[in-house]
């Protein structure tokens, strides 16, 4: 007989075993399972999606490191064989729009993923803060616009929130889905609007995807590197840097040491929106490439009085529009509406942005917007308006696109006559004109009364027996009700003096543009750096402007490597054969001003990169080496053959 202490033992042992083959066999379902999920897609590829029409649409994700991919859609098949990493990337050729629901698979040796109900049309990227992301449901007019919202040829995205100190892969969740009454519901208010005009004028599918972040900061959505490249930008970082050793400081606290009664607690500042580059590293870049047609920016609330602004934004559009490789990628925006918080200075530090900006433009909502609350729900003029901008100065459609815009002052006597651009049926809507300030010379500024005459507005005041500038619409909840006939209201325009021409939009006019090219004279080494944009170490070009009077030239310093600024290219130029003028280019140089206030100008413009004579470069941009990417005019003009 088997002693009780043995038996004890064995069975023991027998349960051991049997525990074992257990987790053998857990283990086994686990492997299996994980191998079952080498293949991946990239995030912001699903069902019910969009893919932008007539582009090349980049397809990736990951899968076993040296795997062979295969795509297929529409009839194309691509592959591509996975790096050492797992990465792979294929391109599917251009394509035409089409409302035909097709199926884009992906396959492996032993995997595939499919996505159902993929069309083919425009593509959109709403981000920004929260009123890009404020529900359609919390709109005013949400319910009716819901009812309507039954449209299977819009789609609409949504990327899940993402704080990323360190640049992601992939996005944490992207969602596609049908324009449905129900799933509209949850749906960005703007992006649904935008998105709506744009289906019914353009008649092909189109699809928005929102990635936007509550109480975010402009510096959020830039990347780490871009912020450091500039010295006023960095402090950003740096700021961010000094905020997180403050809080791991009071972390490192012994647990009794005392804690005033009223403290708050304290969020750690790395998993905050406000924090430079975490929500480029999270939402964004996982995003790129993925093809879209532009993007729509509803953001600035988080950078209210920020006296950076200006610059922060450019850096943005630039850096986002570097990660898709797109120079002259479209960014609409949204200037912020009436709100009792909000800085005239904000709203003119945007307004500067979208006349600096090429390919950018900026909807005014002077006249939404709640004195006393943030997150206005009047949405869906905010879409209209954006959409409008799209159709008119993306598609070429003959819209009208934009409210009056400031042209010029001029001194009549005691009044002062101010000019608009967009100005067809000027009128004021819900009473007489309002929202005009004039000053004299000791800038102190009184209402004034306005009148319209003859598509112009006549200001005076008893008070200001000599008036030489004006002002309108400026303060956080201006009265100001001066509308055009499309009934687009007209842009808040800061302090201006007399007979001063108020600055146009801007127009890119790129280094591949024909005029410039045949102007172009290499001195010493030229090459082609990117489709719009040159990478010169020397070079001369002359050309010239018409229906312009401003021409800057759009530089990129950042290819300079030289520890010796004064080693640096120079810039010299004439303006129609006046005296030479000239600028060294250092560090942070984007755009160096050649011609101000002179019209139809001639510009013969020499970059010396003081490289040796006799070396020819070959390869590798040399050491200073600068990028050109095209000359700045007014909105409107255009170049022409210098003879």
């Amino acid at each position: 007989m088997m002693a009780r202490k043995d038996f004890r033992t064995q069975v023991a042992r027998s349960s051991l075993l049997r525990a074992g083959h257990r987790l053998l066999a857990f283990a086994a379902l686990i492997s299996a399972a994980a191998q079952g999920a080498e293949l991946r897609l990239a995030a912001v590829f699903g069902n019910h999606m969009v893919l932008q029409r007539d582009q090349a649409v980049p397809v990736w994700g990951r899968a076993v490191a040296g795997d062979e991919v295969r795509v297929t859609f529409a009839g194309q098949e691509h592959t591509a064989t996975t790096d050492t990493e797992g990465r792979w990337l294929v391109r599917l050729n251009a394509m035409p729009a089409s409302e035909t629901p097709r199926e884009l698979v992906v396959a492996s040796i032993e995997e595939k993923i499919v996505c159902n109900d993929v069309l083919v049309g425009e593509v959109w990227c709403a981000s920004g803060q929260s009123n890009m992301g404020w529900n359609l449901a919390k709109t005013s007019g949400g319910e009716e616009a819901m009812a309507a919202a039954d449209d299977p040829l819009l789609r609409l995205g949504r990327v899940a929130g993402q704080i990323a100190p360190e640049p992601v892969d992939d996005l944490a969740k992207c969602t596609w889905t049908h324009c449905t009454p129900k799933m509209a519901a949850n749906a960005s208010a703007v992006a649904f609007h935008f998105g709506h005009e744009l289906r019914r004028s353009l008649k092909v599918p189109v699809g928005v995807l929102t990635s936007a972040y509550p109480a975010s900061t402009c510096q959020a959505w830039i990347p780490s590197a871009a912020l450091a490249a500039d010295p006023v930008l960095a402090n950003y970082l740096t700021e961010w840097d000094r905020r997180i050793a403050a809080y791991d400081s009071a972390l490192a606290k012994p647990p009794d040491a005392k804690v005033p009664a009223n403290a708050e607690p304290t969020r750690d500042p790395r998993q905050v929106p406000m924090r430079p580059a975490v929500l480029f590293n999270g939402m964004i870049r996982p995003l790129v490439p993925f093809a879209i047609r532009g993007v729509i920016w509803y953001q600035a609330e988080g950078n209210n009085g920020d006296p950076n602004l200006e610059r922060c934004f450019t850096t943005l559009v630039t850096s986002w529009r570097d990660a898709w490789q797109q120079s002259r990628l479209p960014f609409l925006f949204v200037q912020l509406p009436r709100y009792g918080g909000f800085r005239p200075e904000t709203r003119d530090a945007q307004a500067r942005c979208a006349r600096s900006v090429p390919d950018s433009a900026m909807v005014v909502t002077i006249d939404l917007g709640d004195p006393d609350d943030i997150h206005p729900r009047d949405k869906e003029p905010v879409g209209v308006r954006l959409a409008l901008k799209a159709r008119g100065l993306v598609y070429g459609e003959d819209v009208v696109h934009s409210g009056p815009e400031l042209e010029e002052i001029r001194r009549d006597a005691a009044s002062l006559v101010v000019s608009f651009n967009h100005a067809d049926g000027l009128s004021a809507r819900g009473g007489p004109v309002s929202g005009f300030e004039i000053a004299g010379d000791d800038g102190m500024f009184h209402p004034a009364t306005a009148v319209i005459e003859s598509g112009a507005v006549r200001l005076q005041a008893d008070t200001v027996p000599a008036p030489t500038r004006a002002r309108y619409a400026w303060a956080g909840v201006p009265d100001a009700n001066l509308f055009n006939a499309a009934g687009l209201p007209a842009a808040p325009f800061p302090a201006t003096a007399v007979a001063a021409a108020f600055p146009k939009a801007a127009t890119l006019v790129p280094m591949t543009d024909a005029a410039v090219r045949a102007g172009l004279s290499p001195l010493n080494w030229v090459t082609t750096g990117t489709a719009a944009s040159t990478t010169v170490c020397g070079a001369s070009v002359r050309v010239g402007f018409r229906d312009t009077t401003t021409v800057s030239l759009q530089v990129d310093t950042s290819v300079i490597a030289l520890p010796d600024a004064s080693r640096f290219p120079i810039l010299s130029w004439t303006v129609n054969g006046g005296p030479p003028q000239s600028h060294q280019l250092v560090a942070g140089d984007r755009s160096i001003m050649l011609s101000r206030d002179v019209a139809d100008p001639v510009i013969d413009l020499c970059v010396n990169g003081m490289c040796p004579w006799f070396n020819r470069y070959e390869g590798d941009p040399p050491p200073n080496a600068v990028t050109l990417t095209g000359f700045v005019i007014d909105e409107g003009g255009t170049s022409v053959v210098a003879e």
